[in-house]
């Protein structure tokens, strides 16, 4: 019990000197993380928030979420979206021309950007990735990618025998 209290009387003196014009350090903003008081959290947010921006305006951005593939080879117990290798009647690989025409029809919208999964694909190289998007980037240069989770880098990386370092600078 102690040690909850310590932690929200924590939590309370960072947002004060956030409040108050500081900048947050490393291991403050772990602690607002690892926080539960989502609303004092929030509140303090939001009113930093107001103070660099117009309260009555909010803004947002229009993108989508493109799954490229569903073929994984991890078998996550809570995701439903995946199917095994080898998968020929659900399993899919999006070809590029699919992908143009979803990054199109978000762009027709009023779109900006994507973010892009599709799981640990064991038949996809990274070459496989560099192509697409390279490709992406080089027919709609303002549309703003952002794609792969760290464990699809993980498993980038795994699969082509390359550190992540290297893996980064070459996506």
């Amino acid at each position: 019990e102690f040690r909850r209290v310590l932690f929200r009387s924590t939590v309370a003196e960072i947002l004060d000197r956030v409040l108050a014009g500081e900048r947050l350090s490393d291991a403050d903003a772990l602690a607002l993380m690892r926080s539960r008081d989502l609303v004092a959290v929030g509140a303090a947010a939001d009113e930093i928030r107001n103070r660099k921006a117009n309260p009555g305006e909010v803004t947002f951005i229009i993108d989508r979420n493109i799954n490229y593939s569903n073929i994984c080879s991890t078998d996550c117990n809570f995701c439903a979206f995946y199917r095994k290798p080898g998968d020929t009647r659900e399993g899919y690989v999006l070809p590029k021309q699919v992908i143009f025409a979803k990054i199109e029809e978000t762009i027709a919208l009023g779109g900006t950007g994507a973010l892009m999964q599709g799981g640990h694909n064991p038949d996809l190289a990274i070459e496989g990735y560099e192509d697409l998007f390279r490709s992406i980037k080089e027919r709609y240069p303002a549309f703003h990618l952002h794609p792969l989770s760290p464990p699809e880098i993980m498993h980038i990386s795994r699969r082509s025998h390359l550190d992540i370092p290297t893996v980064l600078s070459r996506l």
